[in-house]
């Protein structure tokens, strides 16, 4: 299983009460008949802003109580944040359409989750991976992987809000139906002893 974490916290868990989620929990219905090797979840650590500064702590939680289940390995890129020239719809007072903002972007997670995915394939470690994004530059990914006899299921987070899908494999899930059902328990205890609780918001 390759998740995409981004592309999943901005598909279909941003605007929801369904955060605190259990990526294991939420592929096994997705995969019900399969067995599940690993669970690879890739995203990037979240620097806090001015209007959210509880953010990363929120977020190092979540991270803990993953790291707690069996067979779930997290993956880190990492956000970098830098000036850049945008057009903006309102003129600007000088009349122009350019201003400098401050944009975060998120490096290297889709190069690992492409390279893992192709890896595993080449290595003969699944005849089946999940795949949880609707990013397109994973497509040639996937095409390579199915090329190897690895069948791929697509799962496309945003599809709820009918965003076109821009990815292909040879089947698909619906993702959202299974999030309630796919949520850790609201007290976590890790192996040291430290008790987790789900935050409030």
């Amino acid at each position: 299983v390759y998740v995409d974490g981004f592309n999943l916290y901005k598909g279909c868990l941003s605007d929801t009460g369904y955060k605190w989620l259990d990526i294991r929990k939420l592929a096994e219905q997705l995969l019900r008949g399969h067995t599940i090797g690993t669970v690879n979840y890739f995203t990037a650590r979240v620097k806090d802003r001015p209007e959210d500064p509880h953010q990363s702590q929120r977020q190092d939680l979540l991270l803990e109580a993953l790291a707690t289940i069996d067979g779930v390995v997290i993956h880190y890129g990492q956000f970098r944040t830098r000036r850049k020239r945008v057009w903006v719809i309102q003129a600007q007072s000088d009349g122009g359409h350019f201003a400098t903002a401050k944009v975060t972007e998120e490096k290297a997670t889709d190069v690992k989750l492409a390279s893992r995915l192709v890896w595993d394939a080449c290595h003969g470690h699944m005849e089946c991976a999940l795949v949880i994004s609707n990013d397109s530059d994973f497509q040639e990914s996937i095409n390579l992987v199915q090329e190897a006899g690895v069948k791929v299921i697509l799962v496309n987070p945003h599809r709820h809000k009918e965003q076109i899908s821009h990815l292909e494999a040879a089947e698909t899930r619906r993702l959202r139906i299974h999030l309630e059902n796919s949520q850790l328990p609201d007290v976590v205890t890790l192996s040291s002893g430290k008790v987790i609780h789900r935050p409030p918001e």
